[in-house]
């Protein structure tokens, strides 16, 4: 979830605040269908927020923390 290539695709999202799926495919170099998988589990896990905006009701994802902090037990395996 927080790969590499998704804490990138987050920084863009602050940083660019593109206005669509379509802008934010082209800023990134991914597929729509791609991005709109990965921000739909984002937005599951509480990272980031998706709404419909605009007269044409384009999908804009907005991130709207500055930081994540993730935990994980390490023990996961004897549970």
């Amino acid at each position: 979830m927080l790969s590499d290539r998704n804490r990138t695709l987050l920084a863009t999202l602050r940083e660019a605040q593109p206005r669509s799926l379509a802008e934010l495919a082209e800023l990134t170099g991914r597929k729509k269908s791609n991005l709109s998988r990965t921000l739909t589990t984002m937005e599951r896990y509480g990272i980031v927020r998706l709404a419909r905006e605009g007269k044409d009701g384009h999908v804009v994802a907005k991130v709207p923390f500055e930081r994540i902090r993730a935990e994980s037990p390490l023990d996961v395996l004897t549970r």
